[in-house]
């Protein structure tokens, strides 16, 4: 387990990686500024077979949104900042709600 701060231009995301760069790669979404979560029992089901990546998500817990930009289009943006620093060609998102990505939006 490896804790990273990303810089996402005026914001910072706070990270975690369960590093298995042989496996594929999920991103655990917790619920919101309403319900943030680690989520760590559905990372230790998962973390043996896959590369896990949880992040507290724009205004939540270690990620603070100077900005003040919580719109889709700066989460998308987020998740891209994740991939780039990881350097991630595709990853999977597991959410409570799923939406697209779209990598060229940011």
């Amino acid at each position: 387990m490896q804790t990273n701060i990303i810089d996402n231009k005026a914001d910072r995301l706070f990270t975690v990686i369960y590093s298995k760069s042989d496996k594929e790669t999920i991103v655990l979404l917790h619920g919101g500024p309403g319900f943030p979560s680690d989520l760590t029992e559905v990372v230790n089901s998962l973390k043996d077979s896959f590369q896990v990546i949880t992040f507290h998500q724009r205004g939540t817990e270690k990620s603070p949104c100077a900005s003040k930009e919580y719109s889709m289009e700066a989460y998308l943006c987020d998740l891209e900042a994740i991939r780039k620093f990881y350097q991630i060609d595709k990853f999977h998102l597991w959410a409570f709600l799923g939406w697209t990505l779209c990598p060229n939006l940011c």
